[in-house]
């Protein structure tokens, strides 16, 4: 039996509000009698939250259009769609270009070649303007009609030759464009799969697209779009051979283009968050604290933006990113109080985005907050945030934020003294790292120093943390929380934030 469709279902739920509006306005004028049945049908869909003809079956029975849902459904997709049309009519340049050529074309066929022309004059224009070159060939076509319908009045020969060189003009950069497409288009599919799934000759291939003659001369791109191109994707392969100044040029003279060209942004604007966020790993790759908050605080403006409204996750995707760049910039300056200064925001935040963020995301933000507050040493409050980690989460989710809030958990016990959890904490993390394939040489020393610990009296414990510093130190440390930091905070009767920001190493 054929599944039902649930498109219906989802292009109504895809709908922002203004398009909401229309709508009801655009099913108003186009009632016929009494009774809309399509725009009930909307109504219901939407109020409840319907994402299936099995969970509509309860809300429209006894409606008089439940024995004709299937015409009523496609009347509803039908008119949407119609509407939607109109919609963009009024908010797209590139569909304002072709009802220009339209009108041109129906003025033509009243006999009007002059007011025909002014229509088509203003669609050349704006093509021009935004770079349209695939509109230029309708363009051009009217345009040869009304020389026609002139019967070649007010048009010499050089026009003509002009307007066929116009034509190839226009092509040719059309295809420079497309050009740059596919050369974008087989990058990022290959550059789309993790490094360690590629076969060999996929990693050759795309070095040697990487390395392509496209993107060693810059003159080659002869359009807007195809200088997009040239500019990511040299970003791209200068991000992946860890030249992070280099990718950082390249993405700010993307991004910069955007500001030259505003007309840009409306076209593209998810490739413009997406190389914001790349310009942002730059900045922290690069230490660059005015242009990271400088790109922050732009980042945080673009829900507001005109060209951002119609992205449904725009405000979700900021909240991601930039908070988890903030957070993780802090960490690296060891100003872990800035972090939990964020903490109420982030916590409503998180409350507010529960069902749209993935599991791992939200994961990200547990632990990012659990770290800050045992650096500051709110171990209360640290032991709460690692609860949500360790009993709350799937523990083969991202391993290593697991295995340093386990290490946490320990750590904020052995710190308010609760030395009976703090021996449980210990048994249940070494059951927990025998699970996994990586020795964890820098845990288990750790584990190791904390037993002798709860095992002495307070007085012999400054030996302890030394020993425990002068073995750890011919262990190469891993993860997120710095097992040695911690260490120092003790010998020197501090908080983690405090010796974080003496001895670890800013990266």
């Amino acid at each position: 039996m054929k599944k039902a469709s649930d498109t219906i279902y989802r292009l109504i739920h895809a709908l922002d509000k203004t398009e909401q509006r229309y709508f009801a306005l655009f099913a108003e004028r186009h009632q016929i009698g009494t009774n809309n049945n399509y725009f009930q049908l909307f109504q219901i869909i939407k109020k409840n939250k319907i994402h299936s003809d099995k969970e509509l079956q309860p809300h429209i029975q006894g409606l008089d259009f439940v024995k004709h849902l299937p015409v009523v459904k496609h009347q509803l997709t039908d008119n949407l769609l119609k509407a939607l049309s109109q919609y963009d009519e009024v908010n797209s340049e590139e569909e304002q270009i072709k009802q220009h050529c339209h009108k041109a074309l129906i003025l033509l066929g009243k006999g009007l070649p002059e007011t025909a022309e002014k229509y088509l004059n203003k669609a050349e224009k704006k093509a021009l303007a935004q770079e349209h070159f695939h509109l230029m060939p309708e363009i051009i076509e009217v345009r040869k009609r009304i020389i026609t319908k002139r019967y070649y009045k007010k048009t010499d020969a050089d026009a003509l030759i002009n307007l066929y060189e116009q034509a190839a003009k226009y092509q040719r950069l059309q295809d420079n464009k497309d050009e740059y497409w596919l050369l974008r288009s087989r990058i990022y599919k290959l550059h789309s799969s993790k490094a360690v799934d590629r076969k060999v000759h996929e990693q050759e291939e795309l070095t040697e697209l990487l390395n392509a003659p496209q993107l060693q001369n810059e003159q080659q791109a002869q359009s807007k779009d195809a200088q997009l191109d040239y500019l990511q994707l040299n970003a791209l392969r200068y991000f992946i051979e860890k030249n992070y100044q280099q990718a950082f040029e390249y993405n700010r003279r993307f991004l910069r283009l955007f500001d030259e060209h505003p007309y840009l942004l409306p076209l593209y604007p998810d490739r413009y968050r997406a190389i914001l966020n790349n310009y942002l790993i730059d900045c922290v790759q690069l230490d660059k604290e005015a242009e990271l908050r400088a790109g922050l605080e732009r980042l945080y403006e673009l829900p507001q933006d005109k060209a951002f409204k119609k992205i449904k996750d725009t405000a979700l995707q900021v909240f991601r990113l930039g908070y988890q760049l903030e957070m993780n910039w802090n960490i690296n300056k060891g100003n872990f109080s800035a972090n939990c200064e964020l903490i109420p925001h982030l916590t409503n935040e998180l409350k507010r985005y529960k069902k749209a963020l993935a599991a791992q995301q939200i994961l990200v933000f547990y632990y990012l907050i659990t770290y800050s507050l045992f650096a500051t040493g709110r171990f209360e409050e640290c032991l709460d945030w690692a609860n949500k980690i360790i009993n709350k989460t799937d523990e083969k989710m991202l391993t290593v934020i697991q295995v340093s809030a386990r290490m946490l958990e320990i750590l904020a016990h052995f710190e308010l003294g609760n030395t009976e959890y703090t021996h449980y904490a210990i048994e249940r993390f070494r059951r927990f790292i025998r699970k996994q394939k990586s020795p964890y040489n820098m845990e288990k020393a750790l584990l190791t120093g904390l037993t002798q610990l709860l095992n002495q009296t307070p007085d012999k414990h400054q030996k302890i943390y030394e020993k425990m510093i002068t073995n750890l130190s011919k262990i190469e440390e891993s993860g997120y929380f710095k097992v040695q930091v911690w260490i120092q905070s003790k010998i020197q009767r501090c908080t983690y934030e405090v010796a974080y920001g003496q001895h670890s190493p800013k990266t």
